[in-house]
């Protein structure tokens, strides 16, 4: 499959408002989402020359990189970020040469600042990739069962060159030795609240040790990983579950720290519940005052919660990656205070509902085969007048230099947010000369297989992309522009953050007024008259608009925002969930893409509404939803008897959902259901433009019974609250 050529960053706006007054007329966010690791199309060194990252000329004054924006003369060279004037090095003297430059020729490239082969293991973790499971043996013989599934797919993903350690974690630590068929576990006990660890790990095995490499042990891996047992089935009297996990971990990041001449290190995590003993322990609060709390309102931080977001800061120093997989065998894994460790470290965190549920053989393997990058250095540079507010996501701000962000670990997929703010008055007019210019600029760590034979290869890479924009002086200049799955992003990063100091409530209530306020901004603009009636709130004068409103509609009736049928541990996976994937995988979320064909291998139409009069008014046969955790082919009565169900290994449909599934940090559950079957109710369930129950009124009196009343009474209420918002302002 060839890499997209999609960018790397893709704008909420496709022109940069002019000042800060007209982005506020227009009443909608302002910024982009990157995705530092997309696939990029690779250069042909037989057609353009491809220099290393520290030969490309930098501008002296703003350290942005010269690209193909900048203007060249004989001698000089002027930023197309800031305007000012560079000498010209050896490289770009020759005018002839310039026109087959990769820097000045592509708007995205990559370039390699240093690269060495990883060397065969002799004792020395230097330059090797370390990979630690934790597994939590307090758990069933289900959950183990699971994970050791998982941990065995993993291993056949994991580079030859890679380090891999074991630890199991009940009332004590587990650390295995694999350097035989038969491994010697060291089991530590593991001390109550408020005591350290008796003997640290770095004492019993050394890392060099502890960590042994697949390429020569992996017969001795497989054997340890399946000797893995629950401690919760073994002889004798009944034991309550104890799951030490603060101090395990605490223990590993003195392991790790003890020898950190490796790459990169990650530790996966696998637990089936949430700690209870030692540093770290969690309980669910259940006092009085919190049982009286309205739901929705602002949760209160677990205790223990604290623990675990000092470790994540030293892991971050550590540039340790920390993995969750939570199994949950329990209503209760506490997994808001575990955040920080992933969110910190860039690290995935998955939330299985059980043992049965759980695709971690598909979802281990499929992560480790990616490339990932780790120790990672992200700036966004943008042109005089504008600049970064703030990020989103798994990544954490420099704390010496402004606009540099560290990124531990990232995969292809890994998508952050940014804020862009004025920074003059006078916005990007103040500079009229130097139009508005971002620049990001990504370097990174990676470990590859060498392209010459086996082995691997240790690469530093930088990731240049640039891209100039046109200014928009007014909102008429900017709705055209809007690109709708990005706006959603934005908007889904706030209301996060808005969940987690103010509630859900308040959360939904700030999704509501911006709905209204843009709604209102857009009218007001379009000179659509102030009569109710005369509203436009589908925003259907431009098409790119027309998303926007469904997609502020789902979010008001799906999972992320609703506090009463969504557990915190649900609510915490879907926002680690939300707040890394790209836009197109979060509009799938959001509002599942809905594809009708007219046999296994024609598509017929995309992008459908999702409503039983969308399935009863056309004529396919056949129809594809995708809902990022579940894939659905729905077969309708005219497909019966002409079409095979399940459809052919071979054709067009089966191969687009296997795309799905690969693009995807979940394994997606694919379904297949026919017309009038009681398996299709899964399928209709998720036609979210009906009524959610049938007794729902069209004159709901407020937004919760608006969304449930279905899509058409929900713009109906939004017309009010527009019309009024209009009246008072």
């Amino acid at each position: 499959k060839r890499p997209s050529a999609m960018p790397c960053v893709r704008f909420s706006l496709g022109r940069v408002p002019e000042t800060a007054t007209a982005k506020d007329a227009a009443g909608l966010p302002w910024g982009c989402l990157v995705q530092p690791l997309r696939e990029i199309v690779p250069a042909d060194p037989e057609k353009l020359d491809v220099c290393r990252a520290e030969d490309v000329a930098r501008c002296s004054s703003c350290g942005g990189y010269i690209n193909g924006s900048c203007v060249l003369e004989r001698a000089r060279w002027f930023c197309a970020l800031c305007g000012q004037g560079n000498d010209l090095t050896e490289r770009y003297e020759v005018i002839q040469t310039r026109s087959s430059m990769y820097e000045l020729q592509r708007m995205t490239i990559e370039l390699v600042s240093d690269s060495y082969s990883v060397p065969e293991f002799d004792g020395d973790v230097e330059g090797h990739q370390i990979i630690i499971a934790v597994v939590d043996v307090s758990a069933s013989d289900d959950f183990v069962d699971a994970v050791k599934s998982g941990i065995l797919a993993l291993l056949e993903a994991l580079p030859r060159t890679a380090l891999f350690g074991l630890v199991t974690v009940d009332s004590h630590i587990g650390v295995y030795h694999m350097v035989n068929d038969l491994p010697h576990v060291y089991n530590v006990p593991l001390p109550a609240k408020g005591h350290d660890v008796e003997v640290p790990l770095y004492e019993i095995l050394p890392l060099a040790s502890f960590a042994v490499p697949v390429a020569t042990h992996k017969q001795f891996i497989v054997a340890a990983v399946e000797g893995l047992a629950s401690s919760s089935t073994l002889e004798g009297p009944p034991r309550p579950k104890q799951f030490g996990l603060g101090p395990a971990l605490e223990s590993i990041w003195e392991l790790l720290g003890s020898d950190d001449k490796y790459v990169a290190a990650r530790v996966m995590v696998f637990m089936g519940s949430a700690p209870n003993l030692g540093n770290g322990s969690l309980t669910e609060r259940a006092d009085k005052d919190e049982a009286t709390k309205p739901q929705g309102g602002v949760p209160q931080p677990l205790a223990g919660s604290q623990f675990y977001s000092d470790l994540a800061d030293r892991c971050a120093d550590l540039s340790l990656c920390v993995d969750i997989f939570a199994v949950s065998e329990t209503a209760f894994c506490g997994l808001e205070a575990l955040k920080p460790l992933s969110v910190l470290s860039g690290g995935a965190l998955l939330f299985y509902t059980s043992p049965e549920s759980a695709t971690l053989p598909q979802d281990l393997f499929r992560m480790t085969s990616h490339t990932q990058a780790y120790s990672g250095l992200l700036r966004i540079r943008c042109s005089s007048g504008f600049g970064v507010a703030r990020a989103h996501g798994h990544l954490y701000a420099d704390q010496r230099f402004d606009n540099l962000f560290h990124v531990t670990a990232a995969d292809p997929g890994t998508t952050y947010g940014i804020d862009f703010e004025f920074t003059s008055a006078s916005g990007v007019a103040s500079r009229p000369e130097v139009p508005p210019t971002v620049q990001l600029a990504f370097s990174y760590v990676c470990v590859v297989p060498n392209a010459t034979g086996g082995g691997h290869q240790v690469f530093t890479k930088m990731r240049l992309e640039t891209h100039r924009l046109e200014v928009a002086r007014s909102p008429n200049d900017m709705y055209p522009f809007v690109d709708p799955e990005v706006t959603c992003a934005l908007v889904v990063h706030k209301i996060i953050g808005a969940s987690l100091t103010e509630g859900l409530l308040e959360a939904r209530m700030l999704l509501q007024d911006w709905l209204v306020i843009l709604s209102a901004r857009y009218n007001q603009y379009m000179n659509f008259g102030q009569t109710r009636t005369q509203l436009d709130v589908g925003f259907t004068k431009f098409k790119n608009m027309e998303l926007l409103p469904r997609l502020i509609y789902a979010l008001l009736r799906g999972p992320l925002l609703d506090p009463i049928l969504v557990s915190r541990d649900q609510h915490t996976f879907l926002q680690c969930l939300y707040s890394s994937v790209d836009a197109a995988v979060l509009r799938s979320q959001v509002y599942p893409c809905l594809s009708g064909w007219q046999d296994e291998n024609t598509i017929a139409e995309e992008n459908l509404n999702l409503s039983l009069a969308t399935l009863e008014s056309k004529p396919h046969k056949v129809y594809l939803l995708d809902s990022f955790t579940d894939v659905f082919v729905y077969y309708t009565k005219a497909a019966a008897g002409e079409l095979q169900v399940p459809p052919p290994q071979d054709c067009q449909l089966r191969q687009v959902i296997q795309n799905i599934k690969r693009q995807r940090q979940i394994t997606p559950r694919v379904s297949f259901c026919q017309q009038g079957e009681p398996r299709a109710a899964d399928f209709l369930a998720r036609m979210v433009e009906d009524p959610l129950l049938e007794t729902g009124s069209s004159k709901s009196k407020d937004w919760a019974g608006a969304a449930a009343a279905g899509f058409h009474p929900f713009l109906e209420f939004l017309r009010a609250e527009v019309h009024g918002f209009m009246q008072t302002s």
